[in-house]
């Protein structure tokens, strides 16, 4: 028995034994291939990670005329749509459509064939009790007419006169004239037609010049002032670059954005600016010195703000290093950086899109004073 149970206990001790070698020798296998693999890949990664080419930039110091971008709407320097204070029948129609017209101008005639009748007779009762006036004022000196009968007269002779002066009034608002000189819209109305009032006759609006109505940032707020130039540009004309000044500025902000708002006021003799048109607006704002300016195309953009590649030289390599910075303004294809740069600095300009921190780059543009074996 007791011989039996040291066979059993050898057997146990060489079953444990053969079962440890082989966990041991997976293992090792295990460690083994996991090893020729990384090397495998990192071989791979050398392979398929070539050098990035891109092209680079200096920073710079330079004065720097700043300029606030906007968006705005042309409007007329005056414009109404045309419109009768009176009822009555169109008899004639003294103007064509797109019309240029002086102030003064008769667009619209109605009907006062009655109201001129009866201002003939209104004038004849006016002539009569002038007439009467002149006779009451020799018998009154003589006490053949009391005073008070002829100033029953005289007072009959100034309501005769307003009665007049009140129909020429009602006939002169038949005559629809030009309140401004300007340009006309399409005619709205048709000979014969009767209007009834405040028909709409007619667009006027006044052309030369021109108004831009538009708003910007409470940040410019500081920076502008009566009279400070501005430019637009519409997409009638892309290549077209038109010049004002500022005229007005509100008092106060708007509540719900901060922003002000600006008119600004164009010459327009050739008519090439129209009401409501699309303006692409930059205000030049006072001239800046010692900014730092790099081109606009070096600045990324993502959720957490600008980014730029700064290119450093490390022993023979070239490498770009990812830097946030913060611009301030933007002039042009130029950006004035306040923040994350330094003067003399290479940033990349083109190729950013294939780069990621810490790569190593090559410099393909060969207008930049810096080589592969020089220090930028």
């Amino acid at each position: 028995m007791l011989l039996n149970a040291i066979e059993v206990a050898i057997f146990l001790m060489i079953k444990r034994s053969i079962t440890t070698l082989l966990a041991l020798g997976l293992l090792s296998s295990l460690l083994f291939f996991s090893w020729k693999y990384y090397e495998k890949y990192k071989s791979s990664k050398l392979i398929t990670s070539p050098l990035a080419t891109v092209a680079i930039d200096q920073v710079h110091i330079d004065s720097w005329q700043p300029i606030a971008e906007s968006i705005g709407s042309l409007v007329a320097i005056q414009g109404t749509n045309v419109t009768n204070e009176i009822e009555g029948l169109i008899t004639k129609i003294n103007f064509k459509s797109g019309q240029w017209v002086e102030k003064g101008t008769l667009l619209v005639q109605l009907n006062d064939s009655i109201e001129r009748a009866d201002l003939r007779g209104l004038i004849a009762a006016n002539t009569l009790a002038s007439v009467q006036l002149k006779r009451n004022a020799q018998l009154v000196k003589g006490d053949l007419v009391s005073k008070s009968d002829y100033d029953i007269t005289q007072a009959q002779l100034e309501n005769d006169k307003a009665k007049v002066d009140s129909k020429r009034a009602l006939i002169q608002k038949k005559h629809i004239t030009a309140p401004f000189s300007g340009l006309l819209g399409v005619r709205q109305i048709n000979l014969g037609e009767y209007l009834t009032p405040g028909s709409p006759i007619v667009l006027l609006q006044a052309l030369d010049p021109i108004y831009v109505d538009y708003m910007l940032p409470e940040r410019y707020f500081s920076f502008l002032s009566v009279n400070q130039k501005i430019s637009i540009k519409v997409k009638s004309y892309p290549d077209k670059v038109f010049t004002g000044h500022i005229t007005a500025i509100d008092p106060g902000f708007d509540p719900q954005t901060r922003n002000i708002k600006i008119r600004a006021i164009f010459n327009n003799p050739d008519l090439l600016l129209r009401p409501g048109m699309f303006a692409e607006v930059s205000t030049l704002l006072p001239e800046q010195k010692q900014a730092l300016i790099v081109p606009k195309i070096a600045i990324a953009y993502n959720p957490y703000g600008e980014m730029i590649y700064v290119v450093e030289k490390q022993g023979n390599d070239f490498i770009a290093h990812q830097r946030a910075v913060r611009v301030k303004d933007a002039y042009g294809d130029q950006v004035e950086i306040v923040k994350g740069l330094a003067e003399g600095e290479y940033v990349v300009i083109a190729g950013q899109l294939k780069l990621h921190n810490e790569q190593k780059v090559r410099i393909s543009n060969k207008k930049i004073p810096i080589s592969q074996t020089d220090e930028p």
